[in-house]
């Protein structure tokens, strides 16, 4: 109960009202846990999502997934007009046979392959390197026609024991290196008290109030422009070159996110961004651009530059922000530029694109 009025609490301050907080609860009500504090005799279950930059003694792995898998995937068709009575787009469930309709939605499928591919190993590369002494894997083991299904975990372990020599099918148990534990378990003192008791009393001697609409928390105009700063950044992060702003702004008006008079808008913003004389040549398709990746400090910290354009041996950080220029901004980039460095790469240049009725670009 206590964990849930956290949660309750913590949306009511970001102005969420009855409905909307109904609706994060019917979104969220199956991944919503309790967080049980470090040093307790147990076992930490977590995904690996969130194991990124810890480290245990021992994980067990238990997962056989399928590469390839999505829930329900569908796609847009946007090169099909005059094909299909006139629709110059397409919703369709992105399915194998959608790799058939034509050479352009074969593209797109390999190349929604490919990033499955990346983005899975990525996720299995992550797990395998989170032990520092013992890493226990259980799958199951899947076969197709008498050889290794490489579309799951499973199939690429089955490879990797082949590519050994080892792989026996009448095994189903294999062991590298010495399973004994070197390391000593320390006891560690719990600065936590566990609660015992739950002491309450009514919500009226506390002047708490249920709120029907956000408005009593935020002013309306406060709340549209948090609302369309992320839909900027969000679209930003869409875009390489100019040629993909028209493509992307379809995709976001088909989906009903924004309406007609709002892509115009975005569409001048996103314009006065990349021909921009500070920026244009940052908006190059010549040019490798990684826009808001995760990387993990030496301090197991994630930060997530906006966008960072690598030319040849020199890396271009650009961060994008609304309303007006602040020394945390200034302060973060330099943080980001310095994380680079650590990595091997050479700064270029560190750029704060501020988005308000006119574009400003600021070098620090």
């Amino acid at each position: 109960m206590q964990y849930f009025l956290d949660i309750v609490i913590e949306q009511q301050s970001k102005g969420i009202d009855m409905q909307g907080f109904l609706e994060f609860w019917d979104r969220k009500k199956d991944s919503l846990c309790i967080v049980a504090p470090e040093g307790g005799n147990a076992v930490q279950i977590m995904t690996v999502h969130k194991s990124k930059g810890l480290e245990f003694p021992v994980v067990i792995f238990p997962c056989d997934l399928n590469i390839y898998q999505q829930i329900n995937p569908v796609t847009w068709i946007t090169e099909a007009s005059n094909k299909y009575d006139n629709f110059n787009a397409l919703l369709v469930p992105f399915t194998k046979e959608f790799e058939q309709i034509d050479a352009s939605t074969q593209k797109q499928y390999q190349q929604q392959r490919e990033d499955l591919e990346l983005d899975n190993f990525n996720l299995l590369y992550v797990a395998l390197t989170r032990p520092i002494e013992q890493l226990h894997i259980i799958t199951e083991k899947r076969l197709l026609k008498n050889t290794e299904n490489t579309n799951y975990y499973s199939g690429v372990f089955i490879h990797f024991l082949k590519e050994l020599q080892r792989w026996k099918e009448e095994i189903s148990e294999y062991t590298f290196g010495n399973g004994t534990r070197k390391s000593v378990k320390k006891e560690i003192r719990k600065n936590t008290t566990t609660l015992k008791a739950f002491i309450s009393s009514p919500w009226q001697e506390h002047n708490v109030r249920m709120l029907a609409s956000a408005s009593k928390l935020w002013n309306t105009a406060q709340e549209k422009a948090i609302a369309y700063g992320n839909l900027l950044h969000e679209i930003l992060s869409k875009i390489d070159s100019e040629e993909d702003i028209d493509a992307v702004l379809d995709r976001y008006t088909n989906i009903g996110i924004m309406d007609n008079e709002t892509r115009i808008t975005i569409e001048k913003i996103l314009q006065s961004i990349v021909k921009h004389p500070m920026l244009d040549s940052f908006f190059s398709k010549n040019k490798q651009i990684l826009k808001e990746r995760e990387i993990v400090t030496i301090e197991h910290q994630v930060i997530i530059p906006d966008r960072l354009v690598i030319d040849g041996n020199s890396t271009t950080v650009i961060d994008y922000k609304t309303g007006t220029p602040s020394k945390s901004h200034e302060q973060q980039i330099r943080k980001y530029g310095a994380v680079l460095e650590t990595m091997g790469f050479t700064i270029h240049k560190l750029l704060l694109v501020y988005i308000n009725e006119e574009i400003l670009v600021a070098e620090v």
